[in-house]
């Protein structure tokens, strides 16, 4: 008998033993998924936040800092509505409608930065249940701005593209309509036998058919607009070239003009045709919203002024082609421009006095065809928009109603421009 117990007694050991490499061996393997997957939750971009039944923050993923700004020990058993509300990550408060009823639940709130810039995190609410009670809550926040940002800027350029192809379509067509019609009028004003009556009315249908075939050529221009040809140029003297050619008009109705200069602008790489283009259609923008002010009690003025700056918050603008020819291949929806925080820029201001504009009209006034005068075409400023983004520029805009309005033309004083298509000069950047 003790010779069977001790034998008994051994193979209890040996069981005992070989449980427990068993549970050491499983232990291992759970601790190994456990870290797998926890770098896995790392490594995402995402950030997951493990919330209790009451919405209260129980851990987080490595992302949840970089994301959110907050750090998981500060508010760790704190209400995540609360806590993201208050930290301006969120606008909705309570608890998940998704959670509540069990089912999945996702918005997008777009959110405006301390330095301006705007951006969008996307919240994806997910109940984990157990025999149909809720035992806690997953939510994964995502940055999704260059997303958001992309999808504006793919349905923008083709919009753009489009619109491009009807505008060549049109112009062609009625050019060559245009230019018989005006050849028959042409040729009747010369006609001796043509009553005073008659020749003055035929004068009025040409000037029509002047203005209609400088619509014509805006819509050439913008539908298949000619190659940059970069040259080392005075910026400074752009702007007065740009000046001289609309100063008559400002005289004529009485418009106060200042003009400032900032001689450490460098000479850079620039085409100075489109750029002067650019220039003049903002001077004439801004000479039309402040010349009915010359009469009333305020008087219109204009200010313009160059300046060497150093940017204060980051800014993007995607410059995109109008035809697939002009596209550089880096992306489907065109060139994104970056001008990152500290850069040293040209800026060209141009400030006026006149009515304004609504904040609703602001993100429309570079879109081709809109505009808000009766005999405008809306192609002037989508025209400055691309030759400012071809420089690698952007042109931003600022204005109140009732307050005037500022548009800014902001070029790198170090910029990386595309080779162009044959004929056309890419000069190397630099400041100097």
């Amino acid at each position: 008998m003790a010779a069977s117990l001790e034998e008994h007694e051994r193979e209890i050991q040996q069981h005992r033993y070989r449980l427990e490499e068993m549970v050491d061996h499983r232990t291992r393997e759970l601790e190994e998924g456990k870290g797998r997957l926890q770098a896995i939750l790392d490594n995402v971009p995402s950030a997951f936040v493990m919330l209790d039944p009451g919405g209260r923050i129980q851990t987080a993923s490595a992302a949840f800092t970089s994301i959110t700004g907050l750090m998981l020990d500060n508010v760790r058993g704190m209400d995540s509505r609360s806590v993201f509300r208050a930290a301006g990550l969120c606008r909705h408060g309570g608890m998940p409608g998704g959670a509540q009823d069990f089912v999945v639940e996702s918005h997008v709130d777009g959110l405006i930065e301390k330095n301006g810039s705007e951006r969008f995190l996307e919240h994806v609410t997910i109940p984990i249940t157990e025999e149909g009670s809720l035992m806690s809550v997953l939510e994964i926040i995502t940055d999704v701005t260059k997303r958001k940002r992309l999808e504006e800027h793919l349905i923008h350029s083709e919009k753009l593209m489009a619109t491009g192809e009807m505008a060549a379509i049109i112009a062609h067509g009625f050019r060559n309509s245009l230019t018989s019609i005006k050849m028959i009028l042409q040729l009747q004003q010369e006609s001796k036998r043509l009553g005073s009556e008659n020749r003055k009315s035929i004068g009025v249908a040409l000037d029509s058919i002047y203005r209609m075939e400088t619509v014509v050529q805006e819509l050439l221009n913008f539908a298949r607009p000619s190659p940059m040809e970069f040259r080392m140029s005075d910026l400074n003297g752009l702007v007065s070239e740009s000046l001289a050619l609309v100063r008559p008009r400002f005289g004529q109705h009485g418009i106060a003009l200042s003009m400032r200069l900032d001689p450490r602008i460098p000479r850079m790489p620039l085409d100075g045709a489109h750029l002067r283009e650019a220039f003049v259609n903002i001077l004439l923008n801004a000479l039309q919203a402040v010349e009915g002010k010359s009469s009333g009690v305020r008087k219109g003025r204009i200010r313009l002024a160059t300046k060497r700056v150093l940017l204060l918050r980051t800014l993007r603008d995607l410059h995109s082609p109008v035809d697939a020819h002009e596209d550089d291949g880096v992306s489907p929806g065109g060139r994104e421009i970056v001008l990152r925080k500290g850069l040293a820029c040209a800026s060209v201001l141009i400030e006026d006095n006149g009515p304004g504009m609504d904040r609703g009209l602001l993100g429309r006034i570079f879109d081709p065809f809109f505009t808000t005068k009766t005999n405008g075409t809306g192609l002037g400023l989508p025209m400055v928009k691309r030759t400012v983004n071809a420089h690698g520029g952007i042109v931003t805009v600022k204005s109140i109603r009732g307050k005037g309005a500022t548009f800014e033309i902001l070029l790198p004083l170090r910029i990386e421009l595309p080779v162009g298509p044959p004929g056309s000069t890419a000069l190397p950047g630099g400041e100097q």
